[in-house]
């Protein structure tokens, strides 16, 4: 009988949170940019960039960037969060709801999101709406 030894996952998987009861949106590697420098105002109206194709597989979000050909896999949490972008709801609003439905602290919510919406930004998966 030969033994078979399962692949090595392809991409690093993420030890679960100690957030007990709550949302915590992760990243499995640093960001590529510094998000503070990218200023997300809570007040924000996004949408997904009109260069971005996804589909929502299983638990998890696959988004493709055209413009720039690279691919993001979103975790269950963070695929919750990115299909909420369609340019009508103000982040606030979308994170209140979070926060209500997962019975979790808006700061924590607000904590955990904005650096993940920064880097959507900068990775031109997400974009400003302009509401005039």
């Amino acid at each position: 009988m030969t033994d078979v030894t399962p692949p090595e996952p392809l991409m690093p998987q993420a030890e679960a949170p100690q957030h007990v009861g709550g949302l915590r949106i992760e990243q499995l590697d640093e960001p590529a940019v510094d998000t503070v420098a990218i200023n997300v105002s809570p007040t924000a109206l996004l949408q997904h960039c009109p260069e971005v194709v996804w589909v929502s597989l299983h638990d998890e979000v696959v988004v493709y960037v055209t413009a720039t050909a690279t691919s993001h896999v979103l975790n269950k949490q963070a695929g919750l969060l990115w299909q909420c972008f369609d340019g009508e709801s103000r982040l606030d609003e979308i994170l209140a709801d979070i926060s209500d439905v997962f019975e979790t602290p808006y700061d924590v919510v607000l904590t955990d999101s904005v650096p993940v919406v920064a880097q959507w930004i900068s990775d031109e998966m997400l974009e400003e709406v302009d509401d005039d």
